[in-house]
């Protein structure tokens, strides 16, 4: 058993988790107007969540039997670079489409 949070867009306030909190996160990744490293730290270090499953960075106006293909601007390196050094214990998952996925054990 375990908390899961969708934080569906990429908007983020300062505070907006200080009464939430979870086990696994899935973050939409896409459109971080303030700053990568602002949006990782307001959301997903603030939440305390130990695995963060990122959605919305795949270009989903692609078939879905079509391979993934990011969405055009995403910045998944700096995601990924930010994501190191600001919450390294943080376990990041990509699941398969289509595919189950034990995101926690029990």
């Amino acid at each position: 058993m375990g908390t899961l949070v969708h934080h569906g867009s990429a908007g983020q306030r300062y505070g907006m988790y200080d009464d939430i909190s979870c086990d696994v996160i899935f973050p939409g990744i896409a459109g971080r107007g303030r700053g990568t490293r602002e949006y990782i730290e307001e959301v997903i270090v603030a939440s305390g969540a130990k695995i963060v499953v990122p959605v919305h960075y795949d270009n989903f106006f692609r078939p879905l039997d079509s391979p993934l293909k990011e969405l055009s601007g995403l910045k998944l390196k700096e995601f990924m670079r930010a994501m190191d050094e600001i919450a390294g214990a943080v376990a990041i998952r990509f699941p398969l489409f289509g595919k189950n996925a034990a995101l926690l054990k029990g």
